[in-house]
């Protein structure tokens, strides 16, 4: 049995011829071309890459952003007295003023310092004939205003249709009380 085959000058000259005619076919510069060639490939597939990615977290941000500016809005919109009143406003202007006196209420939830939202949901509640309601609003204003003069007269006013006339003095009376106490 032969293992090893034997060594034949021949075959081996034959093969350095072969390995030289290729190593002159192929130059360095065929394989610096074809480096070049294999990066911009691979430079180009990952800019894709790159620019696929920047494309879906941009849509992803976008989806995210875009639920909470709407929900940023409608809190603005919520929590604005200024709209609140603004639809108060429209409302009464339809002649609805039980709608209008909740949106008048949201806005004294939000800014219970505007004298003129008081004066509207009072207004509301006397076009409603609910006295009870434009009173204990009045009321309400004078504690925030004591000095507010127009919600004393109103007050009257409404104590007067009713035929109050006692409320009315003692009203009287604390308004006198409260103007005397502060010029002292």
């Amino acid at each position: 049995i032969h293992m090893v085959p034997d060594f034949d000058p021949e075959i081996e000259n034959s093969i350095k011829e072969t390995l030289s005619t290729v190593a002159k076919e192929v130059s360095p510069s065929d394989f610096d071309e074809k480096e070049k060639i294999d990066r911009k490939k691979n430079g180009k597939s990952s800019l894709i890459n790159k620019r696929n990615i920047t494309l879906i977290i941009i849509c992803f941000i976008i989806l995210i952003l875009i639920p909470v500016i709407i929900l940023e809005i409608n809190s603005y919109k919520n929590n604005s007295a200024e709209i609140q009143s603004n639809k108060a406003v429209e409302e009464y202007d339809n002649k609805h003023y039980a709608e209008a006196a909740e949106y008048y209420k949201k806005a004294l939830e939000i800014d219970n310092t505007e004298i003129n939202y008081y004066f509207q949901l009072a207004d509301c509640y006397l076009k409603m004939g609910e006295d009870k309601k434009a009173e204990e609003t009045y009321l309400k204003l004078i504690k925030v205003d004591e000095h507010n003069e127009q919600a004393y007269e109103q007050l009257i006013l409404l104590y007067d249709r009713l035929g109050e006339y006692n409320t009315i003095n003692n009203l009287f009376k604390d308004f006198l009380f409260i103007f005397r106490t502060n010029a002292i």
